[in-house]
């Protein structure tokens, strides 16, 4: 497999992550944007502009990397698989802080960060290759 199939498949990956984190709904109180005031399931403009970029993007790179396969995109996409990893042992860890902490999330935060680990190695090496 090619690595702009395999930078395109991590990125789903990644986003199915995000999904199921989502899901298990976590995202609400992230980053201390909660909706603890909020009792009728509205939330606030920086929890909405938060989650869509965090969801989207991933998406919009594994578009501009199926249609735009240079070099300088393969480096944008490692520095940015750089940051979600950062986020990603952030988020690790503060899980880990809870007591109790929730096993599901260790579970996908370990993934999605090993994910994003292999993410820069892919694109590191995509980007050197061109």
């Amino acid at each position: 497999m090619n690595n702009q199939t395999k930078i395109i498949l991590l990125w789903l990956m990644f986003v199915m992550c995000m999904v199921l984190h989502y899901d298990y709904y976590v995202s609400d109180n992230f980053c201390g944007f909660g909706n603890e005031a909020n009792t009728i399931g509205i939330e606030s403009l920086p929890l909405v502009l938060l989650k869509t970029a965090l969801h989207l993007l991933p998406m919009g790179f594994a578009l501009v990397i199926m249609f735009k396969p240079v070099a300088l995109v393969y480096r944008i996409h490692f520095g940015v698989a750089i940051v979600y990893t950062a986020f990603n042992l952030l988020h690790l860890f503060s899980e880990l802080a809870q007591e109790p902490f929730n096993a599901c999330q260790v579970e996908l935060l370990v993934l999605a960060t090993a994910i994003t680990g292999i993410l820069c190695v892919v694109s590191w090496a995509a980007s050197k290759k061109r």
